[in-house]
């Protein structure tokens, strides 16, 4: 993805960060410090189309932001896995720079002053912050974070963790849905909402891995 400029078809492509496309009303999460102050931003997928996204929620504590696509019809992202299952040692599955998945381990389900909502791994391979984790199901169960960007924020985090760290699928989920409770307001009595079923393994190589550009 990449901050919003004017088209222009000489000019080249120039990498920012990277993000995830999730669920089926075209919104996605990328690390905050990719964009600066920009409101607006290009977003890059892997068939090389190029879609314009508003910047509609900032989460400066986790270095997080939320984006959303401006189009009508979007593509369908990943979906979100259970985090809450993973254990120390357990296997995860991430993404490298050239989108091939890789396999990495659990190594704490705490890190960065014991926080609960941050994975700490051990990533082998050229690691890209701001892609998804994965499970087995090819479902994200977390975000790629920067662990300086995260330790400077918790001022009184002290050292950087050893391994790689990341934000988990739960509370991506939570502050997302939050975030549409705010646009729609209270529900009323006896309606319920019908989830689909995503299936997303087929999503690896052309939504998981989202540039931006600015």
């Amino acid at each position: 993805m990449e901050n919003l400029r004017p088209a222009d078809k000489k000019e080249s492509w120039v990498r920012n960060g990277y993000g995830f496309l999730f669920g089926e009303k075209g919104y996605l999460f990328t690390l905050l410090h990719n964009l600066d102050e920009e409101d607006e931003v290009q977003v890059r997928f892997a068939n090389d189309l190029v879609h314009k996204a508003k910047v509609v929620k900032r989460f400066i504590i986790y270095d997080l932001a939320l984006l959303k696509l401006e189009l009508d019809s979007p593509p369908r992202g990943l979906a979100f896995g259970d985090s809450s299952v993973f254990r120390v040692q357990d296997s995860i599955r991430f993404l490298d720079v050239k989108k091939t998945v890789l396999i990495g381990k659990m190594q704490a389900l705490r890190a960065i002053m014991n926080d609960k909502n941050i994975f700490e791994l051990t990533l082998n391979g050229n690691i890209v912050e701001g892609k998804p984790l994965l499970n087995s199901e090819n479902q994200a169960v977390g975000i790629i974070l920067s662990p300086s960007e995260i330790t400077e924020n918790f001022q009184a985090a002290g050292m950087a963790p050893q391994g790689e760290i990341a934000l988990k699928s739960s509370y991506l989920q939570r502050v997302f849905s939050l975030y549409i409770s705010s646009l729609e307001g209270p529900k009323k009595r006896g309606s319920q909402s019908v989830k689909k079923e995503m299936k997303s393994g087929d999503l690896i190589s052309s939504l998981a891995a989202i540039e931006i550009q600015k």
